[in-house]
């Protein structure tokens, strides 16, 4: 089952985001962060081997982590 959802509001550590979302039934996934998401972002940094996505907002980075 999946829907779309407006003004939805999460928080990672320190990271706040407000947005449109569209859920989607994966299994074992909580939630994947789409193309949308990342182009509203601007210049990011990524480290597919250490898992990291850094964001520079406002001279502050945030850096969301995998496991």
């Amino acid at each position: 089952m999946w829907g779309g959802h407006e003004n939805v509001r999460f928080q990672l550590g320190d990271y706040h985001l407000k947005t449109h979302m569209v859920t989607i039934y994966m299994g074992g996934c909580d939630m994947v962060l789409g193309v949308e998401w990342i182009q509203s972002l601007g210049p990011i940094t990524m480290d597919f081997k250490e898992l990291y996505l850094s964001i520079s907002q406002a001279s502050y980075t945030h850096t969301l982590k995998g496991f």
